[in-house]
């Protein structure tokens, strides 16, 4: 009969330390539902494939934060520009209603709905979304429409009286006033073709989306709007008075048209946002289910080699008793 030896008992709590070893990273996988927490716990190529895979969802949620970010900047800025064409539309409205032997009644209106546009188009390009102004060129923390008490201070008196001509008082804000920035825009710019915002939203895909407060269509709506604002429109002077409507009604037309447009591009813009959003989301679900693939783990099959281990480990338990409780004493 053989008697068990130093190098028996090693083996076999050798063989036990390995199937604890075993159970415990089966144990662990039972737990995550993952082979392995580490890149070299798994089998062959699929460190690298995981690595791979998950740089992969990095970047596609990197893009993901980026497009978020530009949409909700998209969506505010098209309801402010929405809200502009309003201001536009109606104004223009107002306009087409002036008749002949209706200045009494129709220019004090006039005048308080272009005091009240006025103020509801400064607020509208004063729009800000993180602390940042939509409507500021490079000047983003700077709120780019000064306001219109300070405008009309500055002004005060410095345009001509209705009596001048309806052209007079047109001329004077576009060709004195309103010809330098500084008196009713403090905010940045932007160079000649570009945009305020730049968003890159895929591997070698970028957008550019946005429009600056001193634009032509904006300062010509102010123009107006501010000409009209600024006079009582005396009795005696309805020949000037409907002058100076039918001088304003093709600006303002225009203006509409030029704003009515910028609202089609940011259309145009957050649709394509959106497909790419959509290619992204797709991509991650792709991702998603490889990544299971390589670093996941069957259930099943995984439960059955923990129980395995664990009746292994067992035996190998009472191996071990069995052989520490021999003695030679016994034999003699």
């Amino acid at each position: 009969m053989r008697i068990s030896t130093l190098t028996s008992q090693l083996r076999v709590q050798n063989t036990v330390t390995n199937l604890q070893f075993q159970l415990a990273t089966t144990q662990e996988q039972i737990s995550t539902g993952r082979q392995s927490q580490v890149y070299s716990g798994l089998e062959g190529e699929n460190a690298r494939l995981s690595v791979n895979l998950r740089e992969q969802v990095a970047t596609r949620n990197s893009y993901l934060e980026t497009i978020t970010t530009s949409k909700l900047r998209v969506q505010i800025m098209d309801n402010a520009l929405t809200g502009v064409t309003d201001i536009a539309q109606d104004f223009r409205q107002e306009l087409l209603a002036q008749q002949p032997g209706l200045l009494d009644e129709a220019a004090p209106a006039i005048r308080a709905f272009a005091q009240e546009a006025i103020d509801r188009l400064t607020g509208l390009l004063n729009t800000r979304v993180d602390g940042r102004y939509l409507f500021s060129g490079d000047g983003l923390g700077t709120e780019p429409m000064i306001d219109p008490d300070t405008v009309n201070t500055a002004y005060a008196g410095g345009y001509p009286g209705l009596a001048a001509g309806a052209a007079a008082v047109l001329t004077t804000y576009t060709g004195t006033f309103f010809a330098t920035d500084a008196n009713w825009y403090q905010g940045g710019s932007v160079n000649a073709g570009e945009r305020q915002f730049e968003a890159r939203i895929d591997e070698g895909v970028s957008v550019e989306y946005g429009e600056v407060g001193n634009d032509d269509a904006f300062e010509e709506l102010f123009e107006t709007l501010y000409a009209f604002a600024n006079h009582d429109f005396a009795t005696g002077l309805e020949t000037e008075f409907l002058a100076m409507v039918d001088l304003a009604r093709p600006r303002v037309e225009a203006a509409f048209t030029s704003i009515n447009q910028m609202v089609s591009t940011l259309g145009v813009t957050h649709s394509r946002v959106l497909d790419q959003e959509t290619i992204h989301e797709e991509d991650l679900v792709l991702f998603e289910t490889q990544i299971e693939d390589v670093e996941g783990v069957d259930d099943f099959e995984v439960v059955s080699r923990f129980q395995i281990l664990q009746a292994q480990l067992e035996a190998s338990y009472q191996a071990t008793a069995s052989l520490r409780s021999f003695s030679l004493a016994r034999f003699i």
